[in-house]
Formats: C-alpha cells, sequence, structure tokens
C-alpha cells in the first residue's frame, strides 16, 4: 500500500541514483500531468528506521518539487542505504522513462565498483542491473577489474586461494588499480566511448560519400532502361530505406549506412519505376515495421494500389534478436501492390501470408521470397530493384550485383511452421503500473 511521504524526508545522495542525468523533459511533462490533476506511480524507497532512500521514481520526485508538492506517493520497504542502491541499478529496465547506454555503464560500473558486490560473477552483476552478461564482461575488461581472487582444492585435499587479477601483469599496476577512484574509471570510459564514436562517425561519413556515388549511377541506369521502353509484369523491391535513429551521433551503430548506402523517401518515390511497369503487373515491395508508411507512399508513388502482404519471420542463431526501440524486429513484411488487372492465382493454390527463413546477411532477403514469385508467374518477365545477386531468369538493377550462388529450394510454407517458429520457454511479462492517463 502507497505511503504519503514528505519530500523533505527522502534522501536522494546516497549514490542510490544509477541515471547518468535526469531528463528535463521528462520532468516538465511529468510536473504538467501532475498540475493538470493527473497521478504518478508511486516512487520507491527503502527505510532503514532513520532515513528513506529513494531507489526508483528520481524524475517524479523531481516533478513534484517542481510542480511545488510538498509530498509523494511511496511504496517503503524495510531496507538500507545498500538496499537501495542494489535495487536501483535494475530500475526502469521494464518500465519509466528507456535507460540509455550510459546508464546501464553507470548501473554496472556501481557495482563493480564496490568492494563486495565487484567479487560476484558476471552472471549475478548482469542480473541485478538488467543487463546482458557479455555487456558487464566488457565493462569488466574496460576497468580491469577482473574477480581477483579464485578458490581451488589443492592436491592435499586443502583449499587454497589464487589473484588471478595479478597473473601477467606487473604488481605496481595491480597496486593502481586497485587505488584509482571508480568514478575517476567511470569518466576514461566514457571519454574512450566518445572517442571511438567520432571515429565511427568519421568513418561512415566517409563511405556514405563513396557508396552514395553508386546510387547516382543506378538511377541513371535505371532512367536509360525506362527511356528503351522495357517494361515488366513483376518489379521486386527492396529499397534502400533512410531509418532516423533518435539520435545520429550515438545510434548509429547498427544503422544500415555502416553497410550500403541509403536514400531519402522523397528520391526512391522519383525513380521512374512506375515506367519499367507492364500495364498489367504486379509489385512485391520489402519493408521494415518502422518504414511501413514510407513503404505505402512509395508503393502509391511507383503506381501501384496496395493489396496485401507477407511476414517473413527470421530465424536466427540461437538466442538473437534483432534491433528495435518498442519491440525487437523479428520480422520483415513484403508488401503485394497491383497495376491494373494481373492475374490472381487459383484458388488453392495461394501461399500462406506468413514464412520461416534464416536470415543472411545484412538487408538480405530469403530465397522463399523468390520461389512464391516464381511460384504465381512463372513466365512474366520479372526485374529486381537493389538487388544483392544475379537470379536466372531475372534482369537485376542494383550497385552490385554478382551472381547468384545456388540455394536448395525450401518449398511453399507449410502452417505447422508457426508451431516451429514460437518460443519453446513462456516469458512472463512484468506488472504494469497503475495510474490514470492523460486525456488526449
Amino acid at each position: 500500500m502507497a505511503e504519503l511521504i514528505p519530500l523533505a524526508r527522502i534522501r536522494r545522495d546516497g549514490g542510490t541514483q544509477p541515471r547518468a542525468a535526469l531528463d528535463a523533459a521528462t520532468v516538465e511533462t511529468y510536473a504538467d500531468t501532475l498540475v493538470e490533476g493527473g497521478k504518478l506511480p508511486p516512487v520507491g524507497l527503502t527505510y532503514d528506521g532513520t532515513d528513506y532512500w529513494l531507489w526508483d521514481g528520481f524524475h517524479r520526485a523531481a516533478a513534484h518539487e517542481r510542480a511545488g508538492r510538498a509530498a509523494i506517493e511511496a511504496d517503503v520497504t524495510s531496507g538500507t542505504r545498500r538496499d537501495a542502491v542494489l535495487l536501483a541499478v535494475g530500475a526502469n529496465a521494464t518500465h519509466g522513462l528507456r535507460r540509455t547506454t550510459e546508464d546501464k555503464r553507470r548501473a554496472v560500473m556501481i557495482l563493480l565498483g564496490d568492494d563486495e558486490w565487484g567479487y560476484w560473477s558476471d552472471h549475478e552483476i548482469a542480473r541485478r542491473a538488467h543487463v546482458s552478461q557479455p555487456f558487464v564482461g566488457k565493462m569488466r575488461v574496460l576497468t580491469n577489474n577482473v574477480i581477483s581472487e579464485r578458490a581451488f582444492a589443492t592436491k592435499h585435499g586443502t583449499v587454497a586461494k589464487m589473484d588471478t587479477a595479478a597473473i601477467g601483469k606487473r604488481a605496481a599496476d595491480v597496486a593502481t588499480l586497485k587505488s584509482v577512484d571508480p568514478g575517476a574509471l567511470y569518466q576514461v570510459i566514457r571519454e574512450r566511448h566518445t572517442a571511438r564514436q567520432e571515429e565511427k562517425k568519421v568513418r561512415r561519413d566517409e563511405r556514405e560519400a563513396e557508396l552514395a556515388e553508386r546510387i547516382a549511377a543506378g538511377n541513371a541506369a535505371l532512367t536509360e532502361a525506362a527511356e528503351q521502353g522495357r517494361t515488366y509484369g513483376v518489379i521486386y523491391a527492396d529499397p534502400e530505406w533512410r531509418f532516423e535513429p533518435r539520435s545520429r551521433e550515438t545510434g548509429m551503430d547498427r544503422a544500415a549506412e555502416n553497410h550500403y548506402p541509403t536514400s531519402p523517401t522523397a528520391d526512391i518515390c522519383a525513380r521512374p519505376v512506375g515506367a519499367l511497369a507492364a500495364r498489367d503487373s504486379v509489385l512485391f515491395l520489402w519493408a521494415t515495421a518502422p518504414m511501413l508508411p514510407d513503404a505505402f507512399r512509395v508503393m502509391e508513388a511507383w503506381g501501384f494500389t496496395y493489396k496485401t502482404h507477407a511476414v517473413w519471420a527470421k530465424r536466427r542463431p540461437g538466442r538473437q534478436r534483432g534491433p528495435g526501440y518498442w519491440l525487437t524486429g523479428e520480422h520483415e513484411v513484403l508488401m503485394l501492390g497491383v497495376r491494373g488487372n494481373p492475374p490472381a492465382p487459383a484458388p488453392g493454390a495461394q501461399w500462406p501470408s506468413f514464412f520461416v527463413a534464416p536470415i543472411g546477411e545484412h538487408s538480405e532477403k530469403p530465397a522463399r521470397a523468390y520461389e512464391l514469385i516464381e511460384a504465381y508467374f512463372p513466365t512474366l518477365p520479372k526485374i529486381e530493384l537493389n538487388a544483392r545477386r544475379r537470379r536466372a531468369g531475372w534482369d537485376v538493377w542494383g550497385a552490385e550485383v554478382p551472381d547468384a550462388e545456388p540455394v536448395e529450394p525450401m518449398g511453399r510454407p507449410d502452417p505447422s511452421e508457426m508451431d516451429g517458429f514460437a518460443a519453446p520457454d513462456v516469458v512472463e511479462l512484468p506488472t504494469l503500473p497503475r495510474g490514470r492517463r492523460r486525456a488526449a
């Protein structure tokens, strides 16, 4: 049951803040909600008999102060300041303002820099901070904060300890590392990360300028083909969509620009693809979930009317997952549009709208999509735009189009594939905090 606690009694100075900084815009939005009569979820506190330690809800506490409130609703549990710190490092992993990479680094550094918690395994620290185990391992390497003692059984049956952190290092180096303040190490890590980001940005800009020339040459070739009167009954396209991350400074690590040149949607719309389409023709157009609105624009600009789509469920190695802000991207959409009156497949010959296929190189599409198109339209002339490989019986347009290697056909999808694609384990979702929504 939430209690009303005076803000003046809540301590925020005990190292329980895992974020690198508060977001001023979020504080202002929360404060406006309170002023307008809205309600925010309770904050999280521990109480040691003397002090209340804040571990969850720093933005909400700041918003209450900004709104002129003297007290705040809180869920209070018995515990010390250190208990609050342990709770804080994993806060906001499933609710509230999304944690930045800097926030996650800071949370892990709090644990690695502690005399007790720093001896925990990477698995345990990852569990507490709600990050991946490799992320913790990388932070250990960057800070040289390896677990310094290992217990082992001797040949005499006794238990001994070894200082493994000193292996391969001079005694002076080990002493220096142990004497460095964790906050200073965190600053060094942040500076090194910033420097690496700048290096990546320079390399990316150089590569983008170089590869953009290939798009210009490809556009000229497409225009020439249209002027020569070539037309196709099937157009298969995988445009080089330009997806804008939240920040081009820090969010480009996995961007498409690192692999191939991208184009603004307006430039893709302006291509003379409609001039290549026969009077009765079909367009198969790939799009990722964030680019669906752009894909509808492109389909209309090229002169096609949307009819339906298929979903490619991506099979990844092991437990790998795709990128994404709200949901991880485990599928792509193959949109189908028509121009005029092309023949639809005969009843009973339609493929399911869902098929499973393994992922390939970045942006590479599954061979199963070719099988679908060739099953529907075995004799119509076909062209693939933004092709990665040449395929027998197809014309291609793209910056780099080597010959395709033989691929074992997967065949028409079977509905049972959906069962095989489902996760073997049931994941219990966290309970969302209750609260009034702001009126639109």
